[in-house]
């Protein structure tokens, strides 16, 4: 600084072109930040020949002049708010919490935009899991200033706690308000329509998912839930409607398949059934409710060669049971399999030695030449 020309004012040389008050504050990283916006401004306008001067001026009155847009007790400007809120946005993305809260807690000592700042602090404390203190922030934003994305977070607070009602409860308040981003409409009202299956109100279930998929026609997540509501209530035209449109959104919807099948065993359709589990299953094969079914409809339809070589594969990704071990030897057995269906036998053996239907199936095995 020590280098820098001072001169007095009449001293400056040629015309002024523009004058810009620089807002006052006591925090320095934000007047840095202010600088260098204005020099980078200046610099990418300025002509040849110009020149740039940095000129304070004094109140020609006896008391310092009050400037109404800087808060007196923290020395931040509106513009100084802005910068620490959008600042403590980019900090949360980049897995810097304790940071994020400082700028939100420096900002509420203004006093202005408490409901923002509560809420970024409650965004925080939800990615690290603590969720009474998000419950905490999100009240006291919402009371603050209520908006649809305040009670969004909350409903997610109360899931994370399996209160559903509370949930659904949440998320019609924020069906109140004028929401434009319509990504965050469609959520809100997916999430209640997933609120209300869960508290099995399935006609208002079903109300809410129309109104997400009024925003997003093509969802075959929600036309999958909206087949569920349906099932439940043992209506299998609508039901099979809203499965079939899904598949065809995503023919790789498992959940989907595993409607249509139960659509079918609620219909007394075996062999339908038994052939979409299948392909449910050739989809995802982590379903143990669509394992389950497809040993009992295999038994019954007396489909046992790809119904073995599904349930071989799920027992190779999870934990293998004894009744589970059991069905597959069976399956196996029908199949005519019987080498493998020993080894099979010898797994459960280990597990559980006095299996007495395994004790059985193995005395049908033919003997070993």
């Amino acid at each position: 600084m020590k280098n820098l020309d001072r001169i007095q004012p009449d001293q400056i040389p040629g015309r002024i072109s523009e004058v810009i008050e620089i807002p006052r504050s006591k925090d320095l990283m934000v007047q840095t930040r202010i600088l260098q916006e204005l020099l980078r401004d200046l610099e990418s306008q300025s002509s040849p020949g110009s020149a740039l001067f940095l000129v304070q001026t004094e109140s020609s009155n006896e008391e310092a002049p009050q400037i109404e847009s800087v808060d007196r007790a923290t020395g931040l400007d509106e513009m100084d708010v802005d910068y620490l809120l959008k600042n403590s946005k980019v900090l949360i993305d980049s897995g810097e919490f304790e940071l994020a809260r400082n700028l939100c807690m420096k900002v509420l000592t203004t006093g202005k935009r408490n409901a923002e700042s509560l809420h970024t602090i409650a965004r925080t404390f939800i990615m690290e899991n603590k969720i009474d203190l998000a419950e905490k922030a999100l009240t006291d934003a919402i009371a603050y200033g209520a908006s649809a994305e305040a009670y969004l977070d909350l409903s997610r607070v109360h899931l994370n706690r399996s209160r559903y009602r509370e949930a659904a409860d949440t998320l019609k308040r924020a069906t109140r308000f004028e929401v434009t981003d319509s990504s965050k409409k469609y959520e809100i009202f997916k999430a209640l329509g997933n609120c209300y299956l869960k508290t099995d109100e399935l006609d208002s279930a079903i109300e809410a998912y129309r109104s997400a998929l009024d925003i997003k026609e093509k969802s075959s997540e929600v036309l999958t839930n909206m087949g569920a509501a349906y099932l439940r209530m043992h209506q299998y035209v609508d039901a099979i409607e809203c499965y079939r449109r899904a598949i065809e959104i995503n023919p790789e919807n498992a959940k989907a398949f595993f409607g249509l099948a139960s659509c079918s065993m609620g219909k007394g359709d075996k062999k339908i059934a038994h052939d979409l589990l299948l392909k449910s299953l050739r989809i995802d094969i982590n379903q143990p409710t669509a394992v389950f079914y497809l040993i009992k409809y295999a038994y019954e339809t007396k489909t046992y060669e790809p119904s073995e070589k599904i349930v071989r594969n799920y027992i190779a990704h999870s934990a293998a049971s004894p009744s589970l071990l059991y069905s597959l030897a069976g399956l196996q057995y029908h199949a005519k399999k019987f080498s493998e269906a020993r080894e099979t036998l010898a797994q459960l053996f280990e597990i559980k030695p006095d299996h007495s239907g395994g004790i059985k199936l193995r005395a049908l095995l033919p003997v070993q030449k």
